[in-house]
């Protein structure tokens, strides 16, 4: 079982032509694709009331996170970065979205912290080809175990480019999982104090045995 398992993910992770378009559209193809893209998505109007929930989530938690970081931390070890509020925005305006979950949140903050340290000392003095490494990478790794994350794309940057960083080295992947650890715990506790709210939908991933490839981003789903 475990070899057609490991079968299986290799067919995933290279697919054959037969199952999966590689190449590139033609001028007439990409026209014919952007022609069909409709001028508007329709969207659902959120309750006034979910919004000052949301609004409250959000200011608690970075209210916490802020007076811990200024309290508690000394400042050759933050983790008061700005990509706290594109996980505050996703945890508490989505819940149920597949990058807020905590194997998400967890994976993509690991993967991309330990990249940033890495490329940033493998390419020192050409911080924008560090940056690109490890921006780069960090979201094809994601993506490759679908545990893709938004927030933690932010943080294989912020190393990189904040030189007050740079003497925290392998530290800064503690940092990252500090970061994870307190979005998940208020997400958890402020999601569930509604009853219209369950946080999280799962707490891990359950890979399949068998391949789908979404056609808009390549990737497997």
């Amino acid at each position: 079982r475990r070899s057609s398992d490991l079968c299986t993910v290799w067919r995933c992770w290279f697919p054959s032509p037969e199952v999966f378009e590689y190449g590139f559209e033609t001028p007439t193809s990409l026209y014919r694709k952007i022609s069909n893209i409709p001028c508007f998505v329709v969207v659902r109007v959120h309750p006034f009331a979910d919004c000052v929930l949301i609004w409250l989530k959000v200011f608690v938690t970075i209210m916490v996170c802020a007076v811990v970081s200024d309290r508690l931390t000394s400042p050759d070890f933050p983790f008061f970065y700005a990509s706290l509020g594109a996980s505050a925005s996703i945890s508490f305006a989505n819940p149920t979205s597949r990058f807020a979950q905590p194997a998400n949140i967890l994976f993509g903050n690991v993967v991309s912290t330990v990249f940033a340290v890495t490329f940033f000392h493998a390419f020192e003095g050409a911080v924008y080809l560090a940056a690109a490494f490890s921006c780069a990478t960090s979201v094809a790794v994601m993506q490759l175990f679908s545990l893709q994350s938004p927030p933690a794309g932010a943080l294989s940057l912020v190393y990189i480019l904040m030189p007050d960083l740079h003497k925290m080295g392998y530290f800064y992947v503690l940092a990252g999982l500090a970061l994870a650890g307190i979005i998940l715990v208020f997400a958890f506790v402020l999601n569930n104090l509604s009853r219209r709210h369950v946080y999280p939908t799962a707490w891990l991933p359950r890979y399949v045995n068998e391949c789908t490839y979404d056609t808009n981003t390549g990737g497997s789903g």
